[in-house]
């Protein structure tokens, strides 16, 4: 596997620590090595793709690899043919430096490249979209929007919404606490009461993977 080359070193499942910045949460990463990952499996996920869809690369208008930067793309054969086939020429490609993903200060670049850039087709994940608007950015300006992200946990399906509900209400209002830092409880907080509602009823509506299984109970 991939894990030895982009990790966070501490977590849930093997604890944090406390003494140190940020409880010891940190990303650790392999940089040229992860990059010629990226660039195999954006090769074969094109070439599959187009394979499935029993299209041409000249049958394509958009190729969006989300966040991907502009490196991955020029170095890869599969991503260069679709752009050299491609019949749509007019997306606009924005690369801004973010000290961090999660911090605040992180979006006043990113507002900044969009309002420089109407028109602008962004890809974004969750916590760039939440940053943007908290930073008051006029994203009417953009063409398109790509948002992605994880899927949903597996632990989270297949629950009652009405359990989904008081969960997040449990960890907005600091009856549920976790060790530090509390991401539960930071993401809760900003979900206002019909936010939670909306989650809730959008996960209990999802279906549950065909091969899932109940969770083994704790052994003492």
């Amino acid at each position: 596997g991939y894990k030895h080359l982009l990790y966070n070193p501490v977590g849930v499942s093997v604890g944090f620590k406390p003494g140190e910045d940020n409880a010891g949460v940190r990303v650790l990463m392999s940089g040229s090595e992860v990059f010629k990952v990226a660039v195999r499996t954006l090769d074969r996920i094109v070439g599959e793709t187009l394979e499935a869809a029993g299209m041409r690369e000249s049958q394509v208008d958009w190729l969006i690899p989300h966040q991907a930067n502009l490196r991955i793309i020029e170095a890869n054969p599969a991503a260069q043919a679709l752009l050299a086939g491609a019949r749509t020429k007019s997306a606009k490609l924005i690369g801004v430096a973010l000290p961090s993903l999660f911090a605040p200060e992180a979006a006043e670049p990113l507002a900044a490249a969009v309002a420089a850039a109407p028109g602008a087709h962004v890809s974004l994940v969750p916590t760039q979209l939440r940053r943007l608007l908290d930073a008051g950015a006029d994203l009417s300006r953009t063409g398109t929007i790509l948002l992605g992200g994880a899927a949903a946990a597996p632990g989270l399906l297949g629950l009652p919404r009405d359990y989904l509900v008081a969960q997040l209400g449990a960890w907005r209002s600091g009856q549920r606490r976790a060790h530090a830092p509390d991401c539960m409880a930071q993401v809760a907080q900003r979900l206002s009461a019909d936010d939670i509602g909306a989650v809730a009823s959008w996960l209990a509506a999802q279906p549950l993977p065909a091969d899932a299984k109940a969770v083994a109970a704790p052994t003492t």
